[in-house]
């Protein structure tokens, strides 16, 4: 079975995630009679069930963020160029790193966690800068994530974002497992949780971007 994720790009150009028996590659075509796919994977990238290639944002410049599952099932982020140059990313001591989102600076936000226990996968967040600095953060109220499924594979399934402005959206869970929303300003102020009041309602909030103007920026889709 083949489930495809697919986002809009610009000049015609479509990113899709193929998920094949499991594990996943990622794909870049262009619109146009007689274009052709082009399938793309980290060096390193796995190939068994959970494993591969996860693209999650792409920039005007052609450059994608994500990150790959490798063979010995452990997630590293990664920036992909236009020209298909790789920078991988990984947080010193970390058991995993994925990245979620980048601006037009070059400034990439994602997550790093600590090895899972039976009490769940401690994750942090960091910033990467355009010369690969690092700065970390950690949501005030965030509780290990409980994963839902058997894999022995660690990912956070949490979406994050980044304006022009360094303003970043994202999600996180309680010491319950129950989504919220988060915003941490540009200076590191986080405002949390954000709930819209319909959420308190369900089983909880999710954010999904926050909008391109200079901080504060403004959170443009909330999913409860």
């Amino acid at each position: 079975m083949t489930v495809t994720w697919m986002k809009n790009l610009t000049a015609g150009l479509a990113l899709a995630v193929a998920i094949v028996n499991g594990s996943g590659s990622a794909l870049a075509q262009k619109n146009g009679a007689g274009s052709q796919a082009t399938t793309f994977d980290p060096p390193g990238a796995g190939m068994a069930a959970g494993q591969g290639t996860f693209p999650q944002q792409n920039l005007n410049s052609g450059a994608i963020v994500g990150y790959y599952v490798d063979g010995n099932s452990v997630a590293h982020g990664y920036i992909r160029s236009a020209h298909g140059q790789y920078t991988i990313i990984d947080v010193p001591g970390a058991a995993g790193t994925q990245a979620f989102g980048i601006n037009d600076k070059g400034t990439v936000v994602g997550w790093w966690f600590e090895p899972p226990t039976a009490n769940g996968s401690v994750y942090h967040g960091y910033l990467r800068d355009k010369d690969g600095n690092l700065t970390y953060f950690d949501v005030p109220g965030a509780g290990p994530y409980q994963s839902q499924g058997t894999s022995p594979i660690v990912t956070i399934p949490l979406p994050l974002s980044i304006n022009l402005g360094g303003t970043v959206s994202g999600t996180y869970v309680d010491t319950n497992n129950v989504p919220h929303c988060f915003v941490r300003s540009v200076d590191g102020n986080i405002t949390s949780p954000i709930d819209p009041v319909a959420a308190w309602a369900r089983s909880g909030t999710r954010t999904a971007s926050i909008g391109k103007a200079q901080p504060p920026g403004g959170i443009s889709q909330l999913m409860a």
